[in-house]
């Protein structure tokens, strides 16, 4: 089961009600809590995704709702892509970081950057059936990246064309306050394609303004909380090859020295925190059950499965079989 963090759907309940729907008619609707969506942390379903997606165009009887709370989305929003991009030395760069980070950490989405000619193409799809259908989790995912984009170059990127998976609407007018090029419909990936010349940009403020939304994001998220802080930035940084403290000091406005010390203060040592957030994230790969544990070990950058096994169960006290068995067994019943 493919899942997202809640932060996936920021802002949702607000742009709810900027058009005319009381979110708790929503929920009540799809008979799910109100608050569900208050930890951008917790995980939810691809497929719960989808439908509060598709309830929510339904209710505000806007076709293009998905796509337009894609668009007001920022680059905190991404997780690992906010915070990684301050590493990137030029667009290119930068995209060719959100594929693996898709990639590694959502292997329902496929990413691709195609350059040829003059021209570059970015193009992604949903891999499992039910946001390969859905207009809204399709339109939503090209709202995210042209808005990514647009972050990025610090413009307003004039595209060539873009390709929608749903077919053409009597709505396809109302896309062209967005985009003002050429539209194509019924095709298998989402796509933008833009100059290539675009690729070779600098990333726009890389060093200031993209920290800056991510030290906000982590204030307003986990106030007074450095050990939550510090987690939330090594979960969102392991797709990297190696993780340092230097690294995430950095990425949080601070050296590695200010870091270690704050942290001595919360009585937590970074290792701690660095095994507990690997620990955790191998829950939930195990979870989505698309990987065995060798190729989980190498993604949380554990050298060997072995390494993995000993942390798993110095942290949760049982190895990661049974807590697979353990996890399997209360879903079976929960069910029955």
């Amino acid at each position: 089961m493919a899942l997202v963090r809640s932060a996936a759907l920021a802002g949702f309940k607000q742009k709810l009600e900027k058009d005319g729907v009381k979110p708790a008619d929503l929920f009540d609707q799809l008979a799910l809590p109100l608050n569900l969506l208050d930890d951008p942390d917790e995980l939810i379903s691809q497929q719960l995704k989808v439908r509060l997606l598709e309830q929510a165009a339904v209710m505000t009887e806007h076709p293009n709702w998905g796509l337009e709370l894609g668009y007001q989305q920022n680059v905190a929003m991404l997780g690992s892509v906010g915070v990684l991009l301050q590493q990137s030395e030029n667009i290119r760069e930068a995209l060719e970081l959100i594929g693996r980070s898709l990639h590694r950490q959502a292997q329902h989405v496929e990413f691709m950057l195609i350059e040829t000619g003059d021209a570059a193409l970015l193009r992604f799809r949903y891999m499992e059936s039910v946001s390969r259908h859905s207009r809204q989790a399709n339109d939503m995912a090209i709202g995210i990246t042209y808005s990514a984009l647009n972050f990025l170059c610090g413009r307003k990127v004039p595209l060539r064309a873009v390709e929608f998976t749903h077919p053409q609407s009597e709505y396809t007018a109302d896309l062209q306050w967005l985009f003002d090029t050429r539209l194509f419909f019924g095709n298998d990936y989402c796509g933008l394609l833009l100059d290539r010349s675009y690729l070779d940009l600098p990333v726009a403020g890389r060093s200031i303004e993209i920290q800056r939304m991510v030290q906000s994001f982590l204030q307003t998220t986990y106030p007074n909380d450095l050990p939550g802080q510090v987690c939330w930035v090594l979960g969102n940084m392991l797709p990297l090859e190696a993780i340092s403290l230097n690294l995430v000091a950095t990425s949080m406005g601070m050296s590695a020295r200010t870091l270690q010390r704050r942290l001595l203060e919360n009585d937590v040592a970074f290792k701690t925190l660095l095994d507990t957030v690997r620990v955790n994230l191998v829950c939930l790969y195990l979870r989505e059950g698309r990987l065995n544990l060798t190729h989980i070990a190498q993604m949380v950058g554990y050298a060997h499965q072995s390494a993995l096994s000993r942390s798993f169960k110095r942290i949760k006290g049982i190895t990661p079989s049974q807590w697979l068995s353990l996890e399997r067994e209360q879903v079976s019943q929960a069910l029955s």
